[in-house]
Formats: structure tokens, C-alpha cells, sequence
């Protein structure tokens, strides 16, 4: 937390026991506030003048953030991690701030320095935040929906100003990040948090097929009569009737959705090459009966180029998809052209990760 220069914020008030004479030097840094004419409260600088007032009530000598604490990155807790879609919170984030509890005040100090006080913070995404006191000297930020972009997610700053002073001055901030409830599903109806915004990280990152081709959710853990089956191209006869899908052990982390998503990805892309290069072009109907092995290469291309990885038959550098491991040795097999693109930029996507739990939320960033 920071806060701007500065010693106090005064005014007077001779019904409150925590009146005192206060001697104020011509460069003072504190505040104080005299009554007008009109027995109004006026805030001025000490450095319009010298002199003895009193009584002098300090009303926030040491005003600060009582909660939330901490920076989210290297002391990650429950109130600066702030999370979408809880349980307790479906559809919505809310959360409660509050001032630290300038415990020498009586209780008639601490509701007019509450009274004051102001607290800021910007919107997430399109979401913009509702913003009400308690009477208890806490104020409730609530964001009443679900942002539409996964970018809306992460770090934000909260701000604690005083009504009545100077915009700039006496402030004190607190970073706070935003996360999303990884599986409930107030995003899109019928679908998980992660599904939705994970996708959205991998199409920014390329790792997706085209914007025509779907992805499907499924309920199932993986592909059923499978134990480890994740994802599935759906097999197309004739293009453009194309998707992908997603099984719901996909949630698992963003590396093992964004690794799926990827290497679907790569069998549309090989179904999709023409024929003389492995594919079965945009005309040619797909045939399980001439592709035994199900890798969406045709039988004949396989059996009539057998080095078909060596001999460079690349269309946009993409290569027919072969789930044959992969041996380096003949460079045949899952090429790294998709199965390693995800892996190599992970240090990039994890940053992207709002989910809880996910890769950042509990997470000490040395």
C-alpha cells in the first residue's frame, strides 16, 4: 500500500473527547479545518497560516486500508483475490472493504471519518462496479454480471480518498486481481467458466482451428469407453460441418485445454489439405472405410508415400496429422508442429490463466 505524503487530517469538533490544542508551524504538512461564518468545516493548509487552534481533533493521523491487504502476487489471500461465479456469489463478484480501525477514536470519530471516506476502483471489462457504505464503516463493491473477455480478468487498484480533499491528495491504494470460478457457469449458460474463457486465450494464441469450426463442451470426464481421450475431432464428410470436441477433463489446467484444443486443431487442418498432399481437399468425401487408422490421412496416401514426413509435403507449413508417436529419428509421428507450440509458449499463456484454481490464484510470483 501507498500513501501520499502527509501527517493528518484535522477539524475541529469540542464534543469529542479526542479534542486537544495543536500548535501548527507555517510549514507544516498537516491539515486542518476551521468553521466559516456559517459554522461550516473548511479543510485548509497549514501553510496558510501560523498559530495555535483549538480544540484540534485528529481525525486520520494514520488512516490506511484495513482490508484488503497484501499484494496478490507474493501474498495472495482471500481478500485481495477477488473472485467471479463463487458458490455464494453466482453471476456476480462481491466483496467488502473497509478502513483501518484508528482504534484511540470514539465511536462518534470513527463514523465521521468513515462518512468520509471514498473508495474507487475501475470496471472489469464492461463490468462496472456498485459501490455502497454499511453502516458498520464498510463499503460493499459488488460487479452484478460476468465480464463477456477473458482479458478482463487480473490486477486491478483500489483507491481510498477522502470527500472534501483536493483531487491528488491524501490517497491510499491497494492491487487487488480478478479471477473466475473455473468450473460453474454463469459466463454462458450450459457451459464451464474455463471452457469459454480458456478457449478465448487459445484462439488469441493461434492454437485453435478456424473461427468457423466450434468447439463442444462435454459433461463426460473424457471420451466415453476412453480413460484418457480429451478431445475429439468430429469427423466430417463434407466440409464446412466441422467441430471439435472437449471433454470436461479438460479443466484439469489450461495446459492440458490448450494442448486439446491444439491437436484437434491440427487433424481439421489435415483433413482439410488436398489430396495429393494427404488430405481430402474440400470436395472429396471423408471415408472411414479408406482411412483403417482414423488420423484423417487416406489409406492410399499413406501406403504410396511412406516418408510422406520426410519429403517435405508441406502445404502452409502444415503436414498430414499422424498418430503414430513420434520418432525423431524419421520425424514421422504427433510433428511438433502441434504438439509443441502449446508447451513452448506456456510461460506466455499462464499468465492469461484467471481461473480458480488455476495457474495464478494462490500463486507467490517471486
Amino acid at each position: 500500500m501507498v500513501r501520499t505524503a502527509g501527517k493528518g487530517l484535522f477539524f475541529m469538533d469540542a464534543k469529542s473527547d479526542e479534542s486537544r490544542s495543536k500548535t501548527i508551524l507555517p510549514n507544516d504538512t498537516l491539515r486542518y479545518a476551521l468553521p466559516d461564518a456559517d459554522g461550516q468545516r473548511l479543510i485548509k493548509s497549514t501553510t496558510e497560516l501560523a498559530g495555535t487552534i483549538e480544540p484540534v481533533v485528529p481525525l486520520a493521523p494514520a488512516l490506511d486500508i484495513g482490508s484488503p491487504t497484501g499484494d496478490p502476487d507474493r501474498e495472495p489471500d482471500a481478500s485481495n483475490e477477488l473472485v467471479f461465479d463463487t458458490p455464494a456469489n453466482p453471476g456476480k463478484c462481491q466483496f467488502t472493504v473497509s478502513p483501518n480501525a484508528y482504534e484511540n477514536f470514539t465511536a462518534d470519530g470513527r463514523e465521521r471519518v468513515n462518512a468520509l471516506c471514498r473508495w474507487q476502483i475501475d470496471a472489469v471489462g464492461e463490468v462496472t462496479p456498485n459501490i455502497a457504505l454499511n453502516l458498520n464503516g464498510t463499503t460493499t463493491i459488488t460487479y452484478n454480471s460476468m465480464p463477456l473477455n477473458n482479458s478482463a480478468f487480473g490486477r486491478q487498484r483500489l483507491t481510498l480518498t477522502l470527500n472534501g480533499v483536493p483531487a491528488g491528495k491524501w490517497q491510499w491504494y491497494q492491487d487487488v486481481e480478478f479471477f473466475f470460478e473455473r468450473d460453474a457457469q454463469s459466463r454462458q449458460a450450459g457451459q464451464p467458466n474455463w471452457f469459454v474463457y480458456w478457449l478465448q486465450v487459445g484462439r488469441a494464441f493461434g492454437f485453435g482451428a478456424p473461427a468457423n469450426v466450434p468447439y463442444v463442451w462435454n459433461a463426460s470426464e473424457y471420451r466415453p469407453g476412453t480413460t484418457n481421450v480429451v478431445g475429439l475431432f468430429n469427423i466430417i464428410y463434407l466440409p464446412p460441418r466441422a467441430s471439435i470436441t472437449l471433454f470436461n477433463n479438460c479443466r484439469t489446467s489450461i495446459d492440458q485445454c490448450l494442448e486439446t484444443m491444439n491437436h484437434e486443431a491440427g487433424h481439421h487442418a489435415s483433413r482439410m489439405l488436398p489430396v495429393e498432399q494427404g488430405g481430402w481437399g474440400t470436395d472429396l468425401i471423408y471415408s472411414a472405410s479408406l482411412d483403417s487408422d482414423v488420423d484423417f490421412i487416406p489409406d492410399g496416401f499413406e501406403q504410396t508415400h511412406p516418408d510422406y514426413f520426410t519429403v517435405g509435403v508441406v502445404n502452409d507449413d502444415i503436414q498430414p496429422w499422424d498418430h503414430a508417436p513420434f520418432d525423431p529419428a524419421t520425424n514421422r509421428g504427433l510433428t511438433r508442429k502441434f504438439e509443441g507450440v502449446v508447451s513452448d509458449r506456456e510461460a506466455e499463456f499462464i499468465l492469461q490463466d484467471w481461473a480458480r484454481p488455476g495457474k495464478n490464484h494462490g500463486t507467490n510470483i517471486p
